[in-house]
């Protein structure tokens, strides 16, 4: 299955989820205070440390496992809420887009620029040959702009790829997600879900076929 995301934050989250978190061999950073100003010790630093990852594999113990390999992730870092989206395929108009969004870094305008549309390219290349052979796709969407206009993007692009009867599900994350003190916070998008929690939520897309059922997807 095709695994479409829209921004590099979901895109490693994503990847994290199948992995099952166990794999990834990496770190835990902590930021601690105290209320009265105090530098927190390196016990507790330690220890805050402990929980936090006591806390991370009881979530993992009770995830949903989402399976796939990085391979499927086809990322489309484009932030396709800016700009003109009309153009067939990332052309001139997506370039003259983001250089303009990545203008306020000048240092580094170009070199990202052009990182994130060969990242595009690529996956629009293997999303085109694999939809083809009728592989199902699982698009990663949501309320975020970027994510709702990158879904309609997608859907004009199999469009003037000619395809057809494509088995497509979307999934959406919740609109609102509780931290470990209970705090409740809204969601606003792939990037900002725990990667233990996709594999549950993949469960709750919803499934249309491209081309008979469009009005699920605004295709």
């Amino acid at each position: 299955m095709l695994e479409i995301v829209f921004s590099e934050s979901a895109a490693g989250a994503l990847s994290f989820a199948m992995l099952g978190g166990g794999s990834s061999g990496g770190t835990t950073s902590v930021i601690l205070s105290h209320r009265d100003g105090r530098k927190p010790t390196k016990a507790e630093l330690r220890e805050a440390q402990k929980e936090i990852k006591a806390r991370d594999r009881c979530a993992w113990a009770q995830a949903v496992p989402l399976g796939g390999s990085r391979e499927d992730i086809l990322t489309f870092p484009l932030s396709l809420s800016a700009g003109e989206i009309d153009e067939a395929g990332i052309g001139a108009k997506r370039e003259a887009a983001l250089s303009r969004l990545m203008g306020i870094y000048p240092s580094i305008q170009a070199e990202t620029t052009q990182a994130m549309l060969k990242t595009a390219r690529k996956s629009l290349s293997a999303f085109s040959e694999r939809a083809k052979d009728g592989e199902p796709i699982r698009i990663w969407t949501s309320d975020n702009p970027d994510d709702a206009c990158g879904t309609y993007w997608l859907m004009e692009q199999m469009r003037l790829c000619s395809l057809a009867d494509v088995d497509i599900t979307l999934v959406r994350p919740p609109r609102f997600s509780e931290d470990e003190n209970g705090k409740v916070y809204p969601c606003r998008g792939w990037g900002e879900v725990e990667p233990h929690r996709w594999g549950g939520l993949a469960a709750t897309g919803t499934q249309c076929t491209y081309g008979r059922d469009c009005a699920n997807c605004g295709g």
